[in-house]
């Protein structure tokens, strides 16, 4: 039996019924994100025997050039699955399966669901032109470390020590900061860095993510040199992890300042009691990615990372100029 659940109450109790959580399963931050108006979250939900599975989703509308397409997406970040009960190959396969009857029945095109990493080990029965490896999701696994000492990082802790000589970073909560400040920087990076449409976040976004309402523990940590912010970086702490969400900076970052920002949010968060610091992902090439780079630099925990790619509508697909040629998917949004 399956179902899509639209409805924040029955969200928020399959999410407190779950054995597994995270940041972006939360109905808190589904619902923040639905906000920003792009389509329409809500969560797949599948029972079987074992107990239930769940996971969010997002589904918009692609408007091409003669052609406008359905698709379902992951909430940002990757899709975790929500379950009472432990999770196996033949259980995953099944959840996926019926996941496709009903995109077909809802007219889907394609769907693209970047997975979970504690997925991993359940993927052996999924049908293998439905899966890609594209990237790598970098973490902080442990206590409080002195960074100094760490082989790892010792190229990150230079530069971080190289920045501090002249700057300085300070942690703000979310309530207490500028928010159109952070929004002005990060929109001046977007443009610098000729970034798609999808990646200009509203301003409502920013600000709904910061309140203390949510739950979260929303936190900016703002490189300065002369008293002036240079990087901005946005942590968000949910549970005994806290994530890397985005940074914004005044033309090219200074030396060190983006390390500097991390070391300083990682000392308050292993503090805090957390377990966890989470960098979210880059792709799997280090040579050509600088900001996968950077993430390698500040990880002692490195893990493949899947998308299940599904064209559900393969002439609708082929007509908008999609080409499944390994690269990134839906292939059409590069083209």
């Amino acid at each position: 039996m399956f179902q899509v659940l639209e409805n924040r109450n029955d969200q928020e109790l399959i999410f407190k019924q779950s054995i597994v959580h995270d940041i972006h399963s939360n109905p808190k931050y589904v619902e923040i994100y639905d906000r920003i108006k792009w389509g329409k979250a809500a969560y797949f939900y599948f029972k079987d025997s074992a107990g239930f599975v769940a996971f969010p989703f997002f589904v918009f509308h692609r408007d091409l050039e003669n052609v406008t397409l359905k698709e379902v997406r992951s909430i940002y970040g990757y899709t975790t699955f929500l379950s009472d009960s432990e999770m196996s190959c033949s259980r995953l396969r099944n959840v996926l399966t019926a996941f496709v009857k009903w995109c077909k029945s809802e007219s889907i095109c394609v769907g693209s669901l970047v997975l979970d990493p504690r997925l991993n080990a359940f993927l052996a029965d999924i049908p293998g032109h439905w899966l890609s490896r594209q990237k790598s999701v970098f973490s902080l696994d442990g206590t409080r470390v002195d960074w100094n000492k760490q082989k790892f990082c010792k190229k990150a802790a230079a530069d971080a020590r190289y920045f501090k000589k002249d700057g300085a970073v300070d942690l703000v909560d979310g309530s207490d900061m500028n928010i159109s400040l952070f929004d002005a920087m990060y929109r001046k990076t977007m443009d610098r860095v000729e970034a798609a449409d999808r990646w200009y976040w509203p301003l409502q976004y920013w600000e709904a993510l910061s309140s203390p309402s949510n739950g979260f523990d929303c936190k900016f940590a703002i490189a300065s040199k002369n008293g002036e912010p240079c990087l901005i970086s946005l942590f968000i702490g949910s549970g005994s992890t806290y994530y890397y969400h985005f940074s914004a900076s005044r033309g090219s970052p200074a030396r060190g300042a983006s390390s500097a920002a991390f070391f300083r949010l990682s000392d308050y968060a292993f503090d805090s009691g957390a377990s966890r610091v989470h960098l979210g992902g880059g792709v799997s090439s280090l040579d050509t990615n600088p900001l996968a780079r950077f993430k390698r630099s500040l990880s002692n925990v490195v893990e493949d990372l899947y998308l299940l790619k599904l064209v559900v509508d393969k002439d609708a697909y082929l007509e908008a100029g999609g080409v499944d040629d390994g690269t990134f998917f839906p292939r059409y949004e590069v083209v």
